[in-house]
This record gives C-alpha cells, sequence and structure tokens, in this order.
C-alpha cells in the first residue's frame, strides 16, 4: 500500500506575489490564494493575518508581506504578535524549508490555546502553517529536529511534507491541533504525535516508516473535542511501516478515536500492529469506513479496559486479526485473507466479536 510522497521539484525557485502583480525576481509565480487545503476549512479559519515566507525572500530586508515575504518561518514566527483572539497564519511559497516550525515558546504562555477544537468548531486563537499551494512544500527536520513543534497553542497546519523528522513529524502537547493534507515520511519516533492534547484530522494524512520503531499516529491523554471523542471527518489516513500504524492510550479520560464520513478511509500496511488502543481508550470506524490492514502481526490489538469497533474491517496477510486482553472488546464486521487465528484472540475476561 504506496504512500504517495510530496514532490519537491522547484523548490527554492518560486517567490510568492499578489494577485495580478508583477514579480520583480522575475518568472511566474503562485498568487497569495490560500489554495485547496485551507479552502476546505471553515470560514472562520481563514480570516487570518498572514505573513509570507519563500526560500527566496530575506530574513533582514523582507517585511513578511507578499512582494516581500521572510526566508525562514523561524522569523515569521518570530514577527507574529501573541494577542489573544487573533489569527495568524504562516504562508509558505513552494520550496524546502529546514524545522522545526516551533511556536511554543513565542506561544507556549499566551493563552492561545484556550479553546477546544473540533470537527465543527473555529478557535478564537489560532496560529496557522500551510502551503500557499498543495504539494508544493516540503519542511526538512534532517533526521534532527521534529518539522512542527506546538505546546499550548492552537495551530493548524496544512498542505506540507515533512521529511526525517526526529521525534515527531508534527509534535503537539497541552494544546490543540487540526491537520489537514499533511504528508509525513521517516519519522524516527512518530509521524504525528499528540500528548494531553486535541486533535482534529482531515483530508489526506499519509505517513511512511522505515524499521519497525515508529507510529503513524500517536494519542495519548489526548481529550480532544468536548465529549472525548476525537472526531475525524472525511479523513484518508494511510500509513505503512513501522511499529503502530494509529495508537491511542488515555489513562487519564475515556477519549474515542472515531471516523465518520462517506470519504473516510483508513489504511495500515506493513506495521507490527495495526490499531492498537489501551487504557480506557477506543478506536471507532462507522460502516461507511474501509478500514484496512494488510501485513502486521496484530491487525486490531485493544488492550486494558479498551474497544474496538469497526463497521467495515478488512485483514490481508497478518497473524492474528483480532486481539482483546484485560477486559477488552473488539468488535468488527470483517473480511479476512490470508489472516491466521482472524477469529481469535480475547483472554477469559475479553470479548471478541465478528460477524
Amino acid at each position: 500500500m504506496a504512500v504517495i510522497a510530496v514532490s519537491a521539484s522547484g523548490c527554492g525557485d518560486e517567490t510568492v506575489r499578489e494577485r495580478g502583480s508583477n514579480n520583480s525576481a522575475g518568472g511566474t509565480t503562485p498568487s497569495a490564494n490560500p489554495g485547496r487545503p485551507a479552502d476546505r476549512l471553515p470560514l472562520a479559519l481563514r480570516r487570518t493575518h498572514e505573513v509570507f515566507v519563500s526560500a527566496r525572500g530575506s530574513d533582514r530586508t523582507g517585511d513578511g508581506s507578499v512582494r516581500h515575504p521572510f526566508r525562514t518561518p523561524a522569523r515569521a514566527v518570530e514577527t507574529l504578535p501573541t494577542a489573544i483572539g487573533r489569527r495568524y497564519s504562516i504562508v509558505l511559497a513552494p520550496g524546502a524549508y529546514s524545522g522545526p516550525v516551533d511556536l511554543s515558546a513565542k506561544f507556549g504562555s499566551a493563552g492561545l490555546s484556550s479553546y477546544a477544537i473540533s470537527a465543527g468548531d473555529a478557535p478564537r486563537s489560532l496560529v496557522a502553517i500551510r502551503a500557499l499551494r498543495p504539494d508544493t512544500v516540503v519542511i526538512d527536520g534532517h533526521g534532527q529536529r521534529s518539522c512542527v513543534v506546538a505546546r499550548q497553542v492552537t495551530v493548524l497546519v496544512s498542505g506540507i511534507e515533512c521529511r526525517d523528522p526526529k521525534p515527531a513529524g508534527i509534535d503537539v502537547a497541552q494544546g490543540s491541533a487540526m491537520i489537514d493534507d499533511v504528508t509525513v515520511s521517516r519519522p524516527s519516533v512518530a509521524g504525528i504525535a499528540v500528548e494531553h492534547g486535541q486533535l482534529y484530522l482531515g483530508g489526506d494524512i499519509r505517513v511512511e516508516m522505515v524499521g519497525d520503531v515508529a507510529i503513524g499516529v500517536s494519542i495519548r491523554g489526548a481529550s480532544a473535542a468536548r465529549d472525548g471523542t476525537l472526531l475525524n471527518h472525511d479523513l484518508r489516513l494511510k500509513t505503512r511501516g513501522g511499529r503502530i500504524g494509529v495508537f491511542v492510550r488515555d489513562r487519564s479520560a475515556f477519549s474515542i478515536f472515531a471516523l465518520r464520513g462517506g470519504d473516510s478511509e483508513l489504511a495500515v500496511g506493513s506495521a507490527i500492529y495495526g490499531v492498537n488502543v489501551q487504557e480506557g481508550s477506543s478506536f471507532f470506524a462507522g460502516k461507511e469506513v474501509p478500514t484496512t490492514v494488510t501485513d502486521a502481526q496484530d491487525a486490531f490489538i485493544a488492550q486494558a479496559l479498551s474497544g474496538i469497533d469497526s463497521g467495515q474491517a478488512r485483514i490481508y496477510r497478518s497473524s492474528t486479526g483480532a486481539r482483546a486482553t484485560k477486559r477488552s472488546v473488539v468488535v468488527l464486521d470483517l473480511v479476512a485473507e490470508d489472516a491466521v487465528g482472524a477469529r481469535d484472540v480475547a483472554d477469559e475476561s475479553s470479548d471478541v466479536m465478528i460477524d
């Protein structure tokens, strides 16, 4: 199950300009139109103060405008005010940039995470990091740094590829995150990691991992929406490789990672564990959502008072289809091919129910 990487062709060769204006650097360039991913978000999220960044900009002479963009996202973060109730966008022109884009030091103490987000809500305060045009922006961790770091801040990440991050591609803690149309390649620990925070995923999310250590989407202690449900609508989440495709664990509250919407899909390939939930957490996929795990040791595993419910589960070439331990429950409407023990394994205090 291949993961499509964002093309890096033309990186560093474009400068942003105002629609209909001449580009003093020469050549054809995109307009300041935010493009497809942001267009799909709620209107309130697009009413932002925009700061522009280009690989051909300047941190010394630039002012963050369309005509005079900054060179680095870090410089753009430095210039943003920290007023509560404002929404800011760091708009990246096509090109390659070094990570991390770290919002923590600037905004972590500014109270910008004071409002929870969910699929239908717009936060009072927001910092967005988004591509001017989808599939043209790369943030590179160079095997040493994350691509985006957000601590105690509400952040939107849209339309970018994150390469070689360490430890995580997008690293969120004690804040809120809306992640839309993002690819993460070769993370050392996790593609997307949320700890004691709030999360909404949408669009095409792809994580490609090397080896058997990393996790595609790791959610620890996240309570996300007001009722504890991490509701992801019209999400096409695909992971390949690594230790776990989707990992949910919440010791302090009952959290549900839910996929709904006719366009939603979860596809996990070549992981040790496809979907792994622990300690009071649950995974739910609606009947309209295909959930496919290929080449896994355990396709679905629930542990310690957790639950998995998938209305359209598909398992191919996996050692164990479903496993439940320590008073957990797995309910699957299952289609299995070459899955040994697809209709087991549960300990005496747990249930595995497969149609």
